[in-house]
């Protein structure tokens, strides 16, 4: 039982624009330009070695409280684990020290930046949405159901606050000041969440393009591989995750395994090798360990032959490793310095709405966003 399923009830409910423990707000509206007030506080593939980052930066965006624009829009099958993510998101939000993790059950992640607090924006949410209970067991109850009939959850979001205003990409500058976000988190997006939307989707896959490309952060989990899997955003799939989705297990036991040359990466730091773990594993359609410029930290084993739903009997995984926890950097190629990247973390992990009160998932997606943050 997670230790803190107790302590989390205890500020289970919290108003939009208003911070909770001074790091965590829900409902849409992006907040000042200067961040201020909200928080407190090469090629790779698997068989080559993650190039150790650039030097940190003393530039704003790279430093202090951060904030995150969540995407959970579902215009496919919508996950009944969207709000756990969510809500998993604030928690980590506010996990900068003992004292805070302690209130949420989170391990203290080594090696972060003093004051990595972040404050979690759920894109298309309205205003006076409630905090839920950290507890996933919960997800059945009326909160939940709440939560979602209320529109919390972003999933008719309209990709408005996706513009370049929100996604600034001046901050990523020597002497510059932090802009409204400086990451973007996919919580289980499904269908066409780009191209499907008017005038906002086009404008919207460039100024996510555009920011992660001039030195922002990206992290997604489980079916944001799988949005605009028919190519009419190709660079999302093809530069940004590097594949699309050709189905997934679900409910299986595999094991997972540290990528040796990958080891000491950041984003795997404490997680145990091998790590025997149940979810729902999604199939890329795609190499991702061949690709240039991703480093694959993590692969699966284990899951029974013929598991994978949607994929036909040739493309079923191999009993080896298949990718499931993958990185890419992207260097602003304005930045002779080497000081600003932008950065991608993604894994399969996340579509069971149990795997949010699993210590480990949580401690390898918090470790996910602060490497892609910059704050470690």
């Amino acid at each position: 039982m997670h230790a803190w399923r107790g302590a989390a009830l205890a500020f289970a409910v919290g108003l939009a624009g208003c911070a909770v423990d001074g790091s965590a707000s829900i409902g849409h509206g992006a907040p000042s330009p200067s961040g201020g007030g909200q928080p407190m506080g090469s090629e790779g593939g698997h068989a080559q070695p993650t190039p150790p980052p650039p030097p940190p930066s003393t530039g704003a965006a790279y430093s202090g409280p951060f904030r995150i624009l969540v995407l959970s829009k579902t215009l496919g099958f919508r996950h009944d684990s969207i709000p756990a993510c969510q809500q998993m998101l604030r928690d980590l939000g506010r996990c900068v020290d003992a004292a805070s993790c302690a209130k949420t059950g989170d391990a203290v992640i080594a090696g972060a930046q003093p004051n990595s607090s972040f404050a979690v924006d759920v894109a298309g949410a309205p205003a006076g949405c409630p905090e839920l209970p950290s507890d996933p067991a919960t997800a059945a109850t009326s909160a939940y159901s709440a939560y979602a009939s209320m529109g919390c959850d972003g999933s008719s979001d309209d990709m408005s606050e996706f513009d370049a205003a929100n996604l600034d990409v001046a901050q990523f500058h020597a002497g510059a000041s932090k802009g409204p976000y400086q990451m973007v988190f996919f919580c289980l997006p499904s269908g066409t969440v780009f191209s499907s939307d008017g005038v906002n989707g086009p404008a919207a896959m460039t100024a996510v393009q555009d920011f992660i490309e001039g030195g922002g952060a990206y992290g997604g989990l489980s079916a944001a591989i799988a949005i605009e899997d028919a190519g009419a955003f190709p660079w999302y799939t093809k530069e940004l995750l590097g594949a699309s989705s050709m189905g997934f297990a679900g409910g299986e036991s595999g094991t997972i395994e540290t990528v040796a040359q990958n080891a000491a990466h950041p984003v795997m730091r404490g997680i145990p090798n091998p790590w025997v773990a149940v979810d729902e594993w999604w199939l890329e359609d795609l190499p991702v360990d061949n690709k240039s410029g991703f480093h694959v930290l993590a692969t699966l084993s284990g899951v029974p032959g013929g598991a994978v739903h949607g994929a036909t009997p040739s493309q079923q995984p191999p009993t080896g490793g298949f990718p499931v926890v993958w990185v890419k950097p992207f260097p602003v190629a304005s930045d002779p310095t080497g000081t600003f990247e932008g950065r991608m973390f993604y894994t399969v992990r996340g579509a069971q709405i149990a795997r949010y009160g699993e210590p480990l998932f949580r401690q390898l997606v918090h470790q996910g966003i602060l490497w892609a943050a910059h704050r470690m």
